[in-house]
């Protein structure tokens, strides 16, 4: 325990280092804070990035929420998305670690590779490195596992109670906590399934259920009374997820075991060689303990396990919201980043069941071994590149590329009399605090369906340019041809409006006022 608080506390440690001043950010960490700042700030639980303001519906309210508490001793929400960062790689690499070890055989080796394997992972530090609700969100996961764990070995209600608030706590930070719903449903009622526990099965889901559903249910209703919308602007429409998606799935999840200088194809090869790996073990583990009475092969083994559901349902999940309400989620580091921690565990009680079936001093124990020991040898060498470099340069939003920007001087400077409008209001709003309007949407990026007003949109926007002295549009998509937004040919040639400068990033500034083009 004492090892692990230590790694635990150099996680915390690692995430205050490479982030000396602001955590980075996305877009979403701009809605998070924004909406942090209103709520502290007594205007409501509203959008702050972009005018006119919208209600906070597309995302789940609880790190908001918290980011919003310290603001109201005076702690702006991007300070404290530090602090919780580093809080929640803290929790991670000990709740991981703990796991690992009270149900792999109370073995403190497999418990430090555990620990170790979210430590020196390159994803998880840059992830704890910006505001986004993925860390918070992890924690909730991790701390669902370890009491649904103990409910389905001992039956033990409170575990059950325990597992439900905190699944309900991770649904209410992620609308893709439901995933991890489902798969603590599977683990805890479907695969321990019995006709002559049926009324106490029963029972049990029912009173789970409530509790893990209610609060994020309060919350969708909320969102129909006051947006009339259930998940902010998501729609049923059927999209084509594309290869593309895929693609970065496999990127993604390979660049956790190997660089990036290994061919694809030997990413490949290991990618399969584990996964056949850990089938293979938990097959011969499943077929074993129904011949064994050995106590600790079977905790092992319903470890790997839950482990395996846990990712298998997370995966789908993500692939059926990608094909049916939201076409612009990418299967990238960050989305993927809540299964990293799921999947080491899985890895580390895989070789968990070799080690009890076969022993330790079997030739394939001894090789996964020191394949594990490889690989985090490897993140390691990644992961101190990573943290420098964030030191450095920042991440996201907070990149010296966008925080020097000289497009971000030029609007810091306007005054705020002018209307600005432009295709990234997120992006601006995080180096400057002004909201711009949003520029009228060819498309939009989550539903894919046209939008029918574009025209009208634009012909106003237009029309509005000549009623004001002038309105300032930034494009950061400028080379996006088929994107949304409107190019610059299109407003300069067709809409009236005059090009002020354009940086040497590529971003365009165009002014409905000849007067200011001008100047």
């Amino acid at each position: 325990m004492a090892i692990l608080l230590a790694f635990s506390l150099a996680g915390g440690i690692a995430v205050l280092y490479a982030v000396p001043m602001n955590v980075g950010g996305l877009s979403d960490s701009v809605a998070y804070i924004g909406a942090a700042r209103n709520l502290a700030g007594g205007t409501g639980f509203y959008l702050a990035h972009f005018l006119p303001p919208e209600r906070f519906t597309h995302w789940a309210p609880l790190y908001p929420i918290i980011l919003a508490t310290p603001a109201y001793v005076g702690v702006d929400p991007i300070d404290s998305a530090k602090w919780i960062d580093a809080l929640t790689l803290a929790c991670t690499i000990f709740l991981s670690g703990f796991i690992a070890w009270a149900y792999c055989g109370r073995s403190a080796l497999l418990g430090f590779l555990a620990a170790l394997s979210i430590l020196f992972s390159r994803d998880m530090i840059e992830i704890h490195c910006q505001a986004l609700s993925e860390p918070l969100f992890v924690v909730f996961v991790l701390a669902g596992i370890a009491p649904l764990l103990s409910y389905v070995e001992s039956g033990n209600t409170k575990s059950l109670l325990w597992t439900a608030i905190a699944m309900a706590a991770a649904f209410l930070t992620r609308y893709s906590g439901a995933a991890f719903l489902i798969a603590a449903f599977v683990v805890a009622f479907i695969i321990p399934f019995s006709w002559r526990r049926l009324n106490q099965l029963t029972s049990s889901a029912i009173t789970f259920g409530l509790i893990a559903v209610l609060p994020v249910g309060a919350w969708i209703i909320h969102n129909i009374l006051v947006a009339a919308q259930f998940a902010g602007d998501r729609k049923f429409v059927v999209h084509s997820i594309g290869r593309q998606k895929f693609r970065d799935l496999f990127s993604t999840v390979t660049l956790w075991f190997c660089p990036e200088a290994v061919p694809n194809r030997l990413r490949l090869l290991l990618l399969a060689g584990l996964i056949t790996l850990v089938f293979a073990a938990v097959v011969s583990a499943s077929r074993r303990s129904r011949q064994s009475q050995d106590p600790g092969l079977r905790s092992t083994l319903l470890l790997a396990q839950t482990c395996l559901v846990f990712d298998v349902v997370y995966l789908l999940f993500l692939i059926m919201n990608i094909s049916f309400l939201d076409a612009d989620i990418p299967l990238d580091m960050r989305l993927l980043s809540p299964i990293y921690p799921v999947t080491a565990l899985l890895l580390i009680s895989s070789l968990a069941l070799r080690r009890r079936m076969f022993g330790v001093r079997s030739i394939l124990c001894i090789i996964l071994f020191a394949a594990c020991l490889s690989i985090i040898s490897l993140n390691a060498m990644r992961f101190l590149g990573t943290a420098r470099d964030i030191r450095a340069n920042g991440v996201g939003f907070q990149t010296a590329y966008w925080r020097d920007d000289q497009v971000m001087k030029y609007v810091r400077d306007l005054p705020g009399s002018i209307m600005l409008y432009s295709d990234a209001p997120a992006r601006i709003y995080f180096a400057t605090r002004r909201p711009p309007y949003l520029l009228p949407e060819k498309f939009d990026l989550v539903t894919t369906l046209a939008n029918r007003e574009y025209e009208n949109q634009m012909n106003n926007l237009a029309k509005l340019a000549t009623q004001r002295s002038i309105i300032v549009i930034i494009f950061f998509a400028s080379n996006w041809v088929n994107g949304p937004f409107p190019q610059p040919p299109e407003l300069t040639e067709r809409r009236g409006f005059h090009s002020l400068f354009r940086s040497a990033k590529g971003t365009y500034i165009l002014s409905g006022s000849s007067e200011a083009s001008d100047r």
